[in-house]
């Protein structure tokens, strides 16, 4: 079915509407929103490849009955002229999406086609039957996103983002000493410094000479970069170094952000790395601590900050070294099913990579 009018509910995150939108490439868009979507809504007019003039808001008041969406659909337009006619329940309550349905179900007695987008795959498919449907998948960008909460991403102050297959030739050449630190963390647990490593500990395990902006002084490591040893900046590198090679050639596929520098109204946050594939985003919170104390009220702070720029089903990494194979059982309780305890490396890209669906 070629759709030319495409009809979507708008949920705190309308990735879905976005996506079909974009995949599909209707000539009109209705968009179905409470007054707590409503900035949603105003984004996604911006952002969907429709002309202004043809996209429609169809507001519903809080609480409203399946009676009361179905009502507001029907006035909205002349259907029979508009089709044929899609229909993303993807983002939608049982409410609103029972609404849109009977709706649509009155007002085309030819019918319409329902969608659904597969989180995991990134497909679009036919509701009725579970067929993917053959358009090619649209890319959606981290600072999209945070439109949607009315957040955005200040490039000046963000270490580097864009795709991660193009990570940079410097922080590609700065991975061996991130994994020379990473050594010497395991080795020295809880007299560890990133500032203090001496020489003859570092350079057993670089395979060859520093890379620019790094020296040796007074047989101490050195880097132009005062975040780099100071802030855990290492780490964050070596996490996304990972990841970018472990997906090899899917790596182009990801978006990312390393020191993400973030801003909400007059409130700023930073994000250490922040990776996002089509849907879904991972912001992976990376700590090298010598000790896990204080590990469970960090945690809670920094999921709540990561949904607060990405929503509920933004998925949380939180890396602490320290923990070695086995994070802390207490730990583990608090944590839910959208937060992942990372003590050791072994396949971490390939963890991440999953939680990205690839």
């Amino acid at each position: 079915m070629n759709i030319k009018t495409l009809v979507g509910a708008v949920g705190r995150n309308p990735a879905s509407v976005l996506a079909a939108a974009r995949a599909l490439k209707p000539g009109r868009l209705f968009l179905v929103h409470t007054e707590g979507t409503r900035h949603q809504a105003m984004v996604l007019r911006r952002q969907c490849p429709v002309p202004r003039e043809r996209i429609h808001l169809i507001p519903v008041p809080a609480g409203s009955g399946i009676e009361q969406v179905a009502g507001a659909v029907a006035d909205a337009a002349d259907w029979a002229s508009v089709g044929p006619v899609g229909l993303d329940i993807t983002g939608a309550t049982k409410v609103i999406s029972f609404g849109m349905w009977e709706a649509l179900r009155n007002c085309l007695p030819g019918g319409f086609q329902a969608l659904v987008l597969d989180q995991s795959s990134y497909r679009l498919e036919d509701a009725s039957n579970g067929r993917p449907l053959p358009q090619p998948m649209p890319e959606i960008r981290i600072s999209e996103m945070l439109a949607w909460y009315g957040a955005e991403m200040d490039s000046d102050g963000t270490r580097w983002q864009g795709r991660l297959s193009q990570l940079p030739v410097a922080l590609r050449r700065r991975l061996p000493v991130g994994q020379a630190l990473l050594r010497a963390f395991r080795e020295q647990g809880p007299k560890f410094s990133a500032e203090r490593v001496r020489k003859p500990v570092l350079a057993r395990a670089l395979p060859g000479p520093l890379p620019s902006g790094m020296r040796w002084r007074e047989n101490l490591l050195h880097a132009d970069d005062p975040a780099y040893l100071k802030y855990n900046g290492w780490l964050e590198e070596l996490c996304l170094g990972m990841v970018a090679g472990e997906l090899g050639e899917r790596a182009g596929q990801v978006f990312c952000a390393l020191g993400a520098r973030l801003r909400a109204g007059s409130g700023q946050d930073e994000m250490d790395v922040v990776l996002a594939r089509g849907t879904r985003v991972v912001v992976v919170e990376a700590k090298a601590r010598s000790s896990g104390a204080g590990a469970g009220a960090d945690l809670q702070k920094r999921v709540n900050k990561a949904r607060r720029f990405f929503g509920q089903h933004v998925r949380v990494v939180f890396v602490h070294p320290v923990w070695g194979r086995h994070p802390p059982g207490a730990l583990r309780d608090l944590a839910d099913d959208t937060v992942t305890l990372v003590g050791d490396f072994d396949g971490f890209g390939d963890r991440v990579g999953s939680l990205l669906g690839l």
